[in-house]
């Protein structure tokens, strides 16, 4: 996706005396930019974020509850308004939900009141039939009184925008806006962020990841052996180049197969990725929009885009950036399920269950949000020996319907895994498919630049150029289900992979994924300590600089290319999953005006 710009993201619910208005720095779940001390970074968290957002009815009744507690923080400097005014807006992306964003952000900081006649305008007919223009003024009014507010993030996908700011008493609140067409608003929620907990060493992240955290609430519950909120499972290991995934700095359950949602694409990519090397697909070879393509229930209309062809090399720029479910299913097809099941096996993964049959994501959406009857047969086959189910999870996956479905929009908050419907992978394994495309990437120009294009630098969080060269993310979530990883290659280029994996079976139990991305920022910043203790030649440069937060990081040349989800470059130049420096081009297609989102 082009022409999305992301904010950094900040030191999200940590200690107060850490939150300041000039280092607000946490990513969410998709692409996020942020001005921090002048500098700019590319950011791209694609967490596949599907959540049923609430009706503004419910919304504005919170709205009016965080306007009027009291500050849970004590209070923090913040910019002059003026200061505020023109960054809070800055790099907010054009789409739909951007631009009233920038609408809502500006308003509720500028210091001009907000008009009935603005709501009227700004929000839709729709939505104005629901909630009175007049009380959409009297929350927005009180949300006004608690400013000005600091930009912590955003996660653009489009016509949704989810947004990190911080009010003037140091209260961290997430504002999810669902816009049209015309940038009107149509849907508008507000949160309040949990806190994080302080990761400092390797025993404080197995307990953050392991133990129950803040729900968001500020009521922290205790996890026990019986009811635990939520399975975990992470890993932080080197990067063989050779061998996959090396020796693990920290791991938890990392051998047990969780639910991985879109993070399939990395092996999707993959399959890709050797159909180039092997001459059977080109990268600028255009693939065709058809009907049995369009993923319904994923909150779009893709169904303009059928009968139009985009280059290869575009549509899995979009399956990553822009987490597009439909460009997704157009990968998968062109590669094929065998295709992709050895190249999944070629990575090491050795459990293929999840895998037999493959779901494209257009498949999963009808079977779980479609005919209730389909989703009764996959859970019978589950009963079945392996044999006889792969037999009829196929043969129910076959008789798909090729055309547009009745979906029901009750369902969509489902969580689907516990049924076995989607996709399974171990953290070890997420880390062997990261060093395999490193692998792939150094085989072939044409392999490494179509995954350059795809995994160009990109930071669910602040990533320290001066302590990571290179650092791709990739990022899931659907309800039940948490994942994301990173790739961060150091200055001496020794490549490290972060996966961090959480799991659910009732939604409302599962951290929200700004915390997990804030837990992530810490463990990164934190690294290099961990690796001088565990790598004896280490860099001593590396560890120094975890030791002195002040160091100024290296002033590289950002690159100013483009792509959804995502916005400018943290490093010097951009690098697929686990790369070393290349000469390959750093540039990325614009994104035409109809191309799948």
């Amino acid at each position: 996706m082009a022409a999305k710009a992301m904010r950094k993201w900040g030191a999200l619910g940590t200690t107060s005396a850490r939150v300041s208005a000039t280092a607000v720095r946490v990513s969410t779940t998709a692409a996020h930019v942020v001005a921090v001390a002048g500098r700019k970074l590319r950011v791209n968290a694609h967490l596949k974020t599907r959540r049923k957002l609430q009706t503004l009815t419910v919304a504005v009744s919170a709205l009016a509850l965080l306007a009027g507690c009291g500050p849970s923080q004590p209070r923090v400097a913040v910019a002059p308004t003026a200061t505020y005014k023109a960054e809070v807006v800055r790099d907010m992306p054009t789409t739909p939900a951007g631009v009233a964003a920038s609408w809502l952000l500006y308003s509720i900081s500028n210091s001009k009141s907000i008009t009935q006649a603005q709501i009227r305008s700004h929000f839709s007919q729709s939505l104005l039939k629901q909630t009175s223009s007049s009380n959409l003024y009297n929350s927005l009014t009180k949300l006004r009184a608690a400013g000005p507010y600091t930009m912590l993030g955003y996660e653009d996908s489009g016509n949704r925008l989810l947004i990190g700011v911080q009010d003037s008493n140091g209260r961290q609140i997430s504002i999810d806006l669902v816009a049209d067409s015309r940038s009107q608003i149509v849907s508008l929620t507000f949160g309040r962020l949990g806190r994080v907990p302080v990761i400092t060493d390797e025993a404080s992240l197995a307990r953050a990841l392991n133990e129950v955290g803040d729900d968001g609430s500020g009521v922290r519950r205790a996890a026990s052996a019986s009811q635990p909120r939520y399975q975990s499972s992470f890993l932080v290991a080197r990067i063989d180049t050779l061998n996959g995934c090396g020796s693990p700095l920290t791991l938890s359950n990392a051998d047990d197969q969780m639910p991985i949602g879109r993070l399939v694409d990395l092996y999707t990519l993959a399959g890709v990725a050797e159909a180039v090397i092997d001459g059977g697909v080109e990268i600028n070879q255009n693939a065709t929009v058809l009907p049995s393509m369009i993923a319904q229930g994923y909150g779009r209309n893709d169904a303009t885009m059928i009968g139009k062809k985009y280059p290869l090399r575009v549509v899995a720029s979009h399956t990553i950036h822009e987490s597009d479910p439909t460009s997704a299913t157009m990968l998968m097809k062109t590669v094929g399920a065998d295709g992709i099941r050895a190249a999944a096996q070629n990575t090491g993964k050795q459990d293929l269950t999840s895998f037999s049959p493959l779901l494209t994501p257009r498949a999963l959406g009808q079977i779980a949000w479609s005919d209730s009857d389909l989703r009764f047969y996959w859970r019978e086959a589950n009963k079945q020996p392996e044999q006889q189910r792969q037999a009829l999870h196929t043969a129910l996956v076959n008789s798909l319907s090729r055309g547009s479905v009745a979906m029901d929009p009750n369902r969509y908050q489902d969580v689907l895994w516990p049924e076995g419907i989607g996709w399974f992978a171990s953290a070890r394994e997420i880390c062997r498919a990261q060093s395999y495309l490193g692998q792939l990437s150094q085989r072939d120009v044409n392999t490494d630049a179509l995954l350059r294009n795809a995994m160009v630098v990109e930071n669910g969080v602040h990533i320290d150029s001066s302590q990571w060269t290179y650092a791709t993310y990739v990022g899931a979530e659907s309800p039940g289900q948490l994942a994301m990883t990173w790739v961060l290659t150091s200055p001496e280029g020794a490549r490290y992979c972060l996966v961090m994996i959480l799991a659910a079976r009732d939604n409302t139990t599962l951290p929200s994924p700004l915390w997990l991305q804030a837990v992530a920022r810490q463990v990164i910043d934190r690294l290099p300590i961990w690796i001088a203790a565990k790598e004896p030649k280490a860099s001593a440069t590396a560890t120094a600089t975890a030791t002195n937060p002040t160091a100024k990081a290296t002033k590289g040349k950002a690159s100013k290319s483009k792509a959804t989800k995502g916005s400018r470059r943290a490093s010097q130049s951009p690098a697929p999953a686990t790369p070393a420096p290349s000469s390959a081009s750093t540039a990325r297609p614009d994104k035409a005006t109809s191309s799948p989102r």
